[in-house]
């Protein structure tokens, strides 16, 4: 390929560069910037579990974003050098230095159509604005699908409307002088010496809007590394009008590269917001569950209250007994079932635990190959150098 090089588009698309490390590092403080996923005594294993997570990805994403800060930088810093050279060098002795390049294996740089003229300082800017990425809502409909906060204020609700209308009903007034939670709370603590429905809100107890706004925060950066791309890639085709040779292939080839990285690393935070979907999906499917599962449990206190009302009313009367002894054990079995569908609960919670470890391994794996690919590609210097700066 015949050697041509007009310095100003070079100079022009390190600027472009050297933006998007900048960008990169403002994407790197919108990392910083998400929710921290703190744990406390008050709050949920199932919350704790979902913290660590989040933790690790957070970490190795600022990894990953600070090793695309660098590379980009250093190229930047490249293209200024190359430019500085060219412009400052004498064609014919840029051209004898451009034939010790070996040659490239491809043919000519793909070539956006127009002239040398309009390529220069006019097709060399960004085709996307990455920072617009952060300013995204994300998926609306995330919040309805996951949702927790108001699920779990179900399941409190919970205890104050399923039958208990029909149980005023039945024994008047009593029920005015309590809070129908505590009594609800009691009536069950009195059979299993356990508050089963404290340790099941507790279950999912968590700052979920707060998760929710890191989801989507992985969105986001998926959103910021497309852009950057496309302009990456954009003005590396746009820099193949002006600049020709085998050194124009080499550098093609390292910003091609480059660019391609970041495609990976869209797709990783893409899958990251996915796997976060996921979660979000399993833990609200669970809570379904544990709401089902409370409802049925405060049913069968309730009426556990009006047999014992009936028991207390039938040993007191002179022919009453055997009645009195039948709701005795009516009530027995109904204690066992709340027992029964406590540990049904249980059992839901280990195998929901199986599943978010499941889902977080392959989300931590994903992000890992992006980091370990990031670091072993050079930056200028080591792989692309343009032999006279």
């Amino acid at each position: 390929m015949s050697f041509k090089v007009y310095p100003p588009d070079i100079r022009d698309y390190g600027v472009m560069v050297e933006r998007a490390a900048g960008h990169t590092q403002q994407a790197k403080a919108f990392l910083d910037k998400l929710p921290e996923l703190r744990t406390s005594a008050a709050m949920s294993k199932l919350w704790g579990a979902v913290t660590e997570l989040h933790e690790e990805q957070r970490e190795k994403a600022g990894t990953a974003l600070k090793a695309y800060r660098r590379a980009l930088a250093a190229s930047a810093a490249e293209l200024e050098r190359s430019s500085k050279y060219y412009a400052e060098t004498d064609d014919k002795e840029a051209a004898a230095l451009d034939s010790t390049y070996p040659a490239s294996k491809r043919s000519a740089p793909p070539q956006p159509g127009v002239t040398e003229a309009a390529a220069s300082n006019k097709l060399i800017l960004d085709a996307e604005d990455p920072l617009a990425a952060f300013d995204r809502r994300g998926d609306y409909t995330f919040r309805e699908r996951l949702d927790l906060q108001h699920r779990q204020d179900a399941m409190t609700d919970a205890l104050n409307e399923s039958g208990l209308a029909a149980l005023r009903e039945s024994v008047g007034n009593v029920l005015d002088f309590f809070s129908p939670t505590m009594w609800v709370n009691e009536i069950i603590y009195i059979f299993t010496n356990r508050n089963l429905l404290d340790e099941m809100a507790h279950w999912v107890t968590g700052d979920w809007e707060s998760f929710e706004e890191c989801a989507k925060g992985w969105e986001s950066l998926a959103t910021f590394c497309s852009n950057v791309s496309t302009n990456l890639s954009t003005g590396n085709n746009a820099l193949s009008v002006s600049w020709n040779g085998n050194a124009a292939d080499s550098a093609w080839h390292y910003f091609d590269s480059l660019t391609s990285k970041l495609k990976e690393a869209e797709e990783a935070f893409s899958t990251l917001y996915s796997h976060y979907n996921k979660i979000a999906e399993q833990i609200a499917g669970f809570v379904n569950h544990l709401k089902a599962v409370v409802s049925l449990i405060v049913d069968l206190a309730l009426i556990i209250a009006l047999e014992m009302i009936l028991a207390s009313k039938a040993a007191a009367s002179v022919v009453g007994a055997p009645a009195a002894a039948a709701l005795m054990a009516a009530i027995a079995y109904k204690v066992v079932r709340i027992i029964s569908l406590h540990q049904s609960a249980e059992t839901a919670l280990l195998g929901l635990f199986v599943t978010l470890n499941a889902i977080r391994q392959t989300g931590t794996e994903h992000l890992e190959q992006q980091i370990r690919a990031i670091r072993d590609f050079p930056v200028p210097g080591k792989s692309y150098d343009h032999k006279a700066v």
